[in-house]
C-alpha cells in the first residue's frame, strides 16, 4: 500500500522538525523561504572518512631499509586519503509523487565529489544488500529539482512504500520516515526528535 503526504501536512512537518533541530542546535535550515513551493530543508555534516587508508607512495620506499623506519620517518612523502567527507542533506517536497524526497551530495576535503559508485560503496552495511538487488531503483543520481544540478536522491517510489506502512502511526510523518530512510546514507536524527511533540 502506497503512502502519501498533502503540501500542507508536509509543511507542518518541516516547521516542528525546524523547532525540534533549534532546540537541539542540530543544524537543520530552511532555504528558498521566499519561495514556499520550492522551500527545502538542508543539513550539513562533516564526519572521519573511515572507507579509505593512508597510502604510502611506493616509489619512495627503498628496499634495503626496514619498514618500520620507513614509517617512522617523517620525511617519506604519504598520500593521505584519509580525511573527511562533507555530506550534504535536502528534504524537498516531491509535487510529482506526493512524498517527501531526500536529496544529497557528498564530497572529500580537496572538493572532489563522491562517484555513484562511491556513494553505493559508502552505503551502511546493514543496507548493502538490499541495494545490490536493486540499485538502481533505490539510489542514483538526478538533478536536483531546485538548484538544477547533480545529486544523489533516494528514488520516492520506495518512499510510497515506507509512508504507506508508517502512516496513522506518527505524529510527525517526515521525522518518521527520515529516521528511517536517512541512516542508508549516513543521515541519523537524535531520539530526541520523537521525542517532542507537535504541542510542545
Amino acid at each position: 500500500m502506497a503512502g502519501y503526504v498533502s503540501w500542507e501536512e508536509f509543511e507542518r512537518c518541516v516547521t516542528h522538525l525546524l523547532t525540534i533541530s533549534d532546540r537541539l542546535a542540530d543544524g537543520w535550515v530552511l532555504h528558498n523561504k521566499e519561495a514556499p513551493e520550492a522551500a527545502y530543508l538542508v543539513k550539513k555534516v562533516t564526519v572521519p572518512d573511515a572507507s579509505n587508508k593512508t597510502d604510502i607512495d611506493a616509489s619512495v620506499l627503498l628496499l634495503e631499509e626496514p619498514l618500520d623506519d620507513i614509517l617512522e620517518d617523517k620525511n617519506v612523502i604519504a598520500r593521505p586519503t584519509t580525511g573527511a567527507l562533507t555530506w550534504e542533506y535536502h528534504v524537498l517536497y516531491s509535487h510529482s509523487y506526493c512524498v517527501p524526497t531526500l536529496y544529497f551530495n557528498a564530497w572529500t576535503t580537496d572538493g572532489r565529489l563522491l562517484s555513484l559508485e562511491d556513494v553505493w560503496r559508502r552505503v551502511h552495511t546493514k543496507f548493502q544488500r538490499s541495494l545490490q538487488e536493486d540499485r538502481w531503483s533505490v539510489l542514483t543520481q538526478q538533478e536536483h529539482p531546485v538548484l538544477r544540478r547533480p545529486y544523489y536522491w533516494l528514488h520516492p517510489c520506495r518512499t510510497a512504500q515506507i509512508l504507506g506502512c508508517l502512516q496513522g502511526r506518527s505524529p510527525n510523518i517526515v521525522i518518521t520516515w527520515l529516521s528511517t530512510v536517512g541512516p542508508v546514507v549516513g543521515l541519523t536524527l537524535d531520539p530526541q526528535y520523537g521525542e517532542i511533540t507537535l504541542s510542545e
